[in-house]
């Protein structure tokens, strides 16, 4: 007796089904791929945040020890408050490295090496992961001068203080003329040049007054290294390592002027501020510009309220 097997045949897909098919998956594709992107930006936004929280912790245990917030930036040695935190941040071998005397931050005779050379190492902490780049792109900060290596940058910056006119009193904020030559640099904030603020003088709250900032945005064209912090010219003085609040976060101002360069970010709909008290705020890129103001001013006595 002769077993038979019944066979079973599968039609292949047409040419028609297989372009649906195709068709699905990328619908679904262009779904999905936006709510990863989102994603990834808020692990990359949650990083930044706590890369300013992280700072602001060693701010405040430098301020302890010290007694007094570190400089803004010093115009006799060149270097920025992030030098000044690096043992608070577990980094006091490179600490040790630097010296801390006066003199150029440059190599001898400008060529380097010299204490711009220490900004070839990357401190994940000072780079917000956001950023396009993690690299200083103004040509003199290369080791050497013009055209050697770009050094590391950092993204977040002391908050010098307000340039303008103070809506309660209808005066001037304090300022420094002596950087006129590069813009005024504001000093009535928590780290401008050769600084020394205590968390006593900040009469408006420290709930209610930036002490760092975010600067990560593509575009601004004086990103310099990590190390620099005051740049004394023959001609005035340019904060590097602090801003004044002069502009509209949002306005990503490519002002020329190291001191002026716009507070911003490629976060969307904002930016991030630290204030004194070490609590983490996303500003609004809507921003009233007097609040915004009013929060970088330690003792303006300005009502400010975010919502």
């Amino acid at each position: 007796m002769r077993m038979y097997r019944n066979r079973s045949f599968r039609a292949a897909f047409t040419l028609v089904e297989l372009l649906v098919v195709i068709a699905i998956i990328g619908v679904l594709v262009s779904l999905l791929l936006p709510a990863v992107q989102q994603a990834r930006e808020a692990g990359r936004r949650m990083q930044c945040g706590n890369n300013l929280k992280q700072l602001g912790v060693a701010l405040h245990t430098y301020a302890e020890a010290h007694g007094v917030l570190p400089p803004g930036g010093m115009c006799d040695n060149e270097l920025s408050w992030l030098v000044m935190i690096l043992p608070m941040t577990e980094r006091q071998s490179l600490y040790d490295q630097f010296s801390l005397v006066a003199g150029p931050y440059e190599g001898s005779g400008g060529t380097g090496p010299g204490k711009n050379e220490h900004a070839l190492n990357r401190i994940p902490t000072f780079l917000c992961p956001t950023a396009s780049s993690d690299l200083a792109n103004y040509n003199p900060e290369r080791i050497p001068p013009n055209t050697g290596t770009f050094p590391y940058t950092t993204h977040y910056y002391g908050v010098m203080g307000p340039i303008g006119t103070n809506p309660v009193t209808g005066s001037a904020y304090t300022s420094d003329s002596r950087g006129s030559a590069y813009a005024s640099i504001a000093q009535q904030g928590m780290l401008y040049n050769d600084s020394s603020v205590r968390f006593a003088q900040v009469t408006d709250g420290l709930s209610k007054t930036f002490l760092i900032g975010e600067t990560s945005w593509t575009g601004y064209d004086r990103y310099r290294s990590w190390v620099r912090g005051c740049d004394p010219y023959s001609n005035g003085l340019a904060m590097a390592a602090a801003k004044n609040a002069r502009y509209q976060p949002s306005g990503f101002s490519n002002i020329g002027a190291f001191n002026e360069g716009a507070f911003g970010s490629n976060h969307p709909g904002g930016v991030h501020f630290l204030n004194a008290d070490g609590s983490l705020v996303f500003l609004s890129e809507n921003v009233d510009f007097e609040t915004f103001l009013g929060l970088s001013s330690r003792n303006g006595g300005e009502p400010v309220q975010l919502d």
